[in-house]
């Protein structure tokens, strides 16, 4: 019984795959992300208005204060 090993090689492309599927799927990501922020920019905006900044977002969005004074 003879036992066959694989050459060197194998491994390397192997490695050399799961890299080059790291790699994109790192792109992908990335890319998705972009798109997924340009469009919530461009829809709903990611600021609020200036007057709800100034006078705290709790208030703005709950009616509540965050720091009872």
């Amino acid at each position: 019984m003879t036992s066959r090993t694989r050459p060197a090689t194998t491994c390397g492309r192997s490695a050399d795959r799961a890299m080059v599927g790291q790699a994109a799927s790192l792109v992908r990501s990335a890319v998705a992300s972009f798109v997924a922020f340009k469009l919530a920019v461009m829809t709903i905006g990611l600021r609020v208005e200036q007057d709800r900044e100034r006078e705290g977002l709790d208030f703005g969005t709950r009616g509540e204060d965050a720091y009872h004074s």
